[in-house]
């Protein structure tokens, strides 16, 4: 599959990748249909941040889901999904009161082990406990 990786300052390229697996079963593996750039993804591009190795980029997606772990049964594949910067467990009680933003078990798409989301496909993480309808999960789907 094609993703964006930024490997110095100004040096952004498509390159092919390996696919996303499922490797926790909280997983879902979402075809993107639309990603954007983040303004967080500017700051080493433009070398205000260092780049230390290749990194994929990209932290919000639209997508589709294609595979869940066994873990998730709270969306299906062919479920239109809408991923933000951050995400969460869903399970604290900053994510109870709807603050999922402020999670105590939160992460950044393409920060930690989430692949980046300016790809073909993107592995989305901690979606068990996700509503279909929770607009700030993680997979939260439209």
């Amino acid at each position: 599959m094609r993703a964006t990786v930024l490997h110095a300052p100004g040096d952004i390229r498509l390159e092919e990748v390996p696919e996303p697996t499922i490797m926790a079963p909280t997983d879902a593996i979402v075809r993107v249909t639309a990603a954007c750039i983040c303004g967080s993804d500017l700051w080493p591009y433009r070398g205000a941040s260092p780049v230390t190795e290749p990194r994929r980029i990209g932290h919000e997606l639209i997508g589709v889901v294609e595979a869940v772990g066994p873990g998730v049964s709270t969306m299906l594949p062919g479920t239109t999904v809408i991923s933000p910067f951050t995400y969460s467990d869903s399970t604290c009680a900053h994510c109870r009161a709807g603050c999922r933003a402020r999670a105590s078990t939160e992460g950044t798409s393409g920060r930690t082990t989430v692949t980046g989301t300016s790809s073909t496909a993107a592995r989305a993480s901690w979606c068990a406990s996700r509503s279909p309808t929770a607009p700030s999960c993680r997979c939260a789907a439209r």
